[in-house]
């Protein structure tokens, strides 16, 4: 099982620098070309977030900035640096808060949501002019295929442990399922997972608790409220487009749909799976886990 994880943690030193290469490749080139009536103009990968001061909106071009290049490309490098064991040489805080904010940056990290919204936009615009992938985007499409799958790889435990030695905090052995952690007054360390019996983690000195205060009740409210959004998100227009001034809505389905009526099988397939069947795939599991949850804890009680 070890050799595993190892040889898993084996492959995210390659990915990351591939990946780190891939995204300098796509910021200098051309990403897209739109040609009409033999009118061309090229936009880069970069230009988006201009293009979102240019239409008064500066928190959707901070935050393309943010979630598509600098988070991600912060995560790859610190990642390189742990592989290469230069993280051993950096102070213990320096260590500590740069391996937390590796594992809160996954969830912001977004180069391939900016990819299926590409595709997305691509939907009305193929409809109205001539659409030709540049460099920039094959090497982003890259960057992302090999984003994707570091992050796969990335171990919670084996990077923590490669930081520290367990003899610096104790072993508690409860693999054997005879014993609980909590029946011996342990918890786990949510950063770390490392067991202990204090309620700050002598590793990584994050607050520990045996349960998650309320979270039952929160992941409800946030199911509910994924719920209620969920459905006007199918409904109303995801993107407007102006020609001769005169504006046409397209929603996701409709999208899909204009595809797929295109011969873009791939496509609209990946974009009704992403955009439609992964998140209420993933409201129906919640909701089960959440009512076999609830179930098991009225029981205990």
């Amino acid at each position: 099982m070890a050799e595993g994880v190892d040889r898993k943690q084996d492959y995210a030193l390659p990915l990351s620098i591939s990946a780190l290469l891939m995204l300098a490749m796509s910021l200098p080139f051309t990403f897209m070309s739109f040609s009409r009536q033999g009118l061309v103009q090229s936009i880069r990968v970069l230009d988006a977030a201009d293009i979102m001061l240019q239409y008064n909106q500066p928190f959707l071009a901070m935050l393309i900035n943010v979630t598509i290049f600098l988070l991600p490309a912060a995560l790859l490098a610190y990642i390189v640096i742990l592989r290469l064991g230069i993280a051993s040489l950096l102070p213990k805080p320096v260590q500590i808060f740069g391996t937390k904010a590796l594992f809160w940056s996954k969830a912001w990290s977004m180069p391939e949501i900016f990819i299926v919204g590409v595709l997305v936009s691509l939907v009305k615009i193929i409809s109205l002019a001539e659409i030709s992938p540049g460099l920039s985007f094959w090497a982003f499409c890259g960057f992302v295929f090999c984003f994707v799958n570091t992050l796969a790889r990335l171990d919670r435990m084996a990077i923590w442990d490669n930081l520290s030695h367990h003899s610096e905090f104790g072993h508690h052995d409860c693999e054997s399922g005879k014993v609980r952690a909590i029946d011996e007054g342990l918890a786990a360390c949510p950063q770390c997972q490392i067991l202990t019996e204090k309620l700050n983690c002598p590793r990584c000195a994050t607050e520990v608790s045996a349960r998650d205060p309320h979270n039952l009740q929160k992941t409800l409210a946030w199911t509910i409220t994924a719920a209620l959004l969920y459905i006007p998100a199918n409904l109303y227009p995801i993107m407007t487009t102006v020609f001769l001034s005169v504006p046409e809505p397209s929603t996701i389905i409709g999208g899909v749909v204009l595809l797929w009526h295109h011969g873009s099988y791939p496509v609209a397939v990946i974009i009704f799976i992403a955009s439609v069947m992964v998140p209420l795939s993933k409201l129906t599991v919640i909701e089960k886990a959440w009512m076999n949850a609830t179930t098991t804890t009225n029981i205990t009680q």
